[in-house]
């Protein structure tokens, strides 16, 4: 994806949103991650996997 961002989203408006789109998809989850990160704060490593 940032691949087709750099190299076609600068000149194709088209590209540029379906990428802007694809991109936003990610931002969303990342945020919902760390809301749920702060909200539940015994969310963490897994148990069999500490860090």
């Amino acid at each position: 994806m940032v691949n087709t961002a750099t190299e076609l989203g600068t000149t194709d408006a088209q590209v540029r949103q379906r990428t802007e789109a694809a991109f936003e998809v990610t931002r969303q989850a990342l945020r919902s991650l760390l809301h749920q990160g702060r909200r539940d704060p015994n969310t963490g490593p897994h148990p069999h996997n500490p860090s």
